[in-house]
């Protein structure tokens, strides 16, 4: 199991956490980890590997697992965010968009109706924006909208009520 080193909003970044408090010990990895070398050096043989916050790999690293994948026979999982809260793809998810073998969405709803949730909203103070740093570790400050609501509060710049 493989963990961002960016994000430790549940626990030590040796660990991946579910919001329901289930826990599982991971290697964390930033954007330097060579995961070939890595894979070359583990000493028990692994069936699959579980990548969290997939979003925040390099797009070398997706290549490397994908050769992980293709050469070493073993299965990866991937899980992340697909877009950003400005509404751009990570440069880790468009390179596995590009190279997954197959994608699966994990659906959820608009923190504000009953429609998908598509896009991601920051808030800073309760207030959403829509420019600043791509990366902005928290869970708080972070909405799963629709397209209605994202475009209504890029224009209004107030939450609904």
């Amino acid at each position: 199991v493989l963990t961002s080193q960016l994000d430790n909003r549940f626990s030590e970044k040796s660990e991946v956490v579910s919001r329901t408090g289930m826990k599982h010990s991971a290697k964390p990895i930033g954007p330097d980890t060579n995961l070939l070398t890595l894979w070359q050096e583990m000493e028990n043989p692994v069936d699959s590997n579980l990548v969290d916050e997939s979003q925040f790999l390099t797009p070398k690293q997706v290549n490397d697992l994908a050769l992980i994948v293709d050469y070493g026979e073993i299965d990866v999982w991937a899980f992340g965010l697909k877009n950003d809260a400005f509404n751009n793809l990570f440069p880790g998810s468009e390179e596995l968009i590009i190279m997954a073998d197959k994608l699966v969405e994990l659906k959820t709803m608009c923190a504000f109706c009953e429609r998908k949730a598509i896009m991601n909203v920051r808030t800073v103070d309760n207030v959403p924006v829509f420019s600043g740093e791509q990366v902005s570790i928290g869970d708080s400050n972070y909405y799963s909208v629709c397209r209605y609501h994202y475009s209504n509060m890029k224009q209004t710049r107030t939450l609904p009520e």
